[in-house]
């Protein structure tokens, strides 16, 4: 018979609550209160794997021995380690590496859901992610060892169909509300569609559609009463090419396996089909920002810091963006020049700054002198 795992036991009449009831009725209250947010997903997530540290054979030990349940001895032995076990922990964790193996990268928004789970027997609130002496306690604590956490023996021992449930929420890793249509990111916000202002609100609200445009296309209640609302967006990025010609290697993928009984059980092979790889290149991409669809008065709203933004992750391009034709390692971005002008109409036309660079296949680049125009030069990471 499956052993039962302990969450609580109530002081008062001894009633035990399993940890898989505790999960799971903490998702459905979490839930309730992330809806008014519509972030419910988020809210069943969380209660899903905040205390999921409780699998662990220490915290099994520890809470039968603090409750009475494994006698006299066991809360002998219970006793020293009272606010010593980590539970909390595994489940920031698990949350971290989840997301970050499956899109490649961390935002803001796994971060808040890790330190909300590692928090939440905080006594002080939530833990700092830069304390004043400069040391980082979350990361410290996000980076406990298997020893304190235990996070491979709890996906060990954890309730398979709540494993599979916090799964299925972290399929969708990169989204941040529930919403699965533009339409339904805009009713879920106090966006109005039907006012003038509708353009600039729509570019407060949402960086991308400031920076790259939009269109905002809605259906009407009879035909011909439809109406597409577009955004031009200042930021244009051109298309990559080699400065010589690439050799594409294409390897046919097949799979061999029993997926019917065949005579003398031989394996079938089914192709799945083509890997296509580019074994060596050398690659140039240009934009620009045009100032007038930028503007507060006349376009976006696009600001100086979001040209800063756009500028840093451009260093950063190819990093956790891997692929089975493009592994980790094997692309990166060696230089990005940046031009800042002095003025909306530019020092000088993009034709002139563009053709300023001049780069060589071995990777070594040149710059025209464009008097009063000094470009930034900065390192791929």
């Amino acid at each position: 018979m499956k052993s039962i795992v302990i969450a609580h036991v109530r002081k008062s009449d001894g009633n035990i609550q399993t940890l898989e009831e505790h999960l799971r009725e903490t998702g459905v209250l979490a839930e309730s209160f992330c809806q008014v947010l519509g972030l419910g997903w988020v809210g069943r997530l969380l209660g899903l794997v905040h205390d999921i540290g409780k699998y662990s054979s220490e915290f099994d030990e520890y809470i039968r021995g603090m409750t009475g349940l494994a006698g006299e001895a066991g809360l002998r032995n219970a006793l020293p380690k009272k606010g010593k076990i980590d539970h909390s922990t595994s489940g920031a964790q698990l949350i971290w590496k989840e997301i970050s193996r499956r899109t490649g990268s961390v935002t803001v928004m796994v971060q808040i859901l890790a330190l909300s789970v590692m928090s939440h027997h905080s006594r002080t609130g939530l833990l700092d992610f830069l304390a004043l002496d400069g040391t980082t306690p979350f990361k410290r604590r996000l980076n406990r060892s298997e020893g304190s956490t235990h996070l491979n023996e709890v996906l060990k021992k954890m309730d398979q169909s709540i494993w599979e449930e916090i799964r299925q929420l972290l399929a969708d890793d990169n989204r941040i509300d529930e919403c699965k249509s533009i339409k339904a990111r805009i009713d879920a916000t106090s966006l109005d569609t039907k006012k003038e202002s509708f353009k600039k609100d729509a570019c407060a609200q949402w960086f991308d559609v400031r920076a790259f445009g939009q269109i905002f296309p809605f259906k009407g209640k009879a035909s011909g009463d439809g109406v597409s609302i577009p955004v031009r967006g200042p930021v244009s990025v051109q298309p990559a090419f080699s400065l010589e010609p690439v050799s594409v290697s294409s390897t046919q993928i097949t799979k061999s396996t029993n997926l019917e009984d065949s005579a003398g059980g031989k394996r079938g092979s089914d192709t799945m089909g083509m890997k296509h790889r580019v074994d060596k290149g050398l690659y140039v991409f240009k934009g620009s920002i045009n100032a007038q669809l930028a503007s507060d008065e006349t376009g976006t709203g696009f600001s100086d810091e979001d040209a800063d933004k756009i500028k840093s992750v451009l260093t950063t391009l190819f990093e956790n963006d891997a692929s089975s034709a493009r592994s980790d390692g094997t692309m990166e971005v060696k230089k990005v020049i940046w031009w800042n002008h002095s003025c909306p109409s530019g020092d000088y036309s993009s034709a002139k700054v563009h053709r300023s660079l001049t780069v060589k296949p071995d990777g070594s680049y040149a710059l025209s002198n464009l008097e009063g125009l000094i470009p930034e030069e900065l390192d791929g990471f």
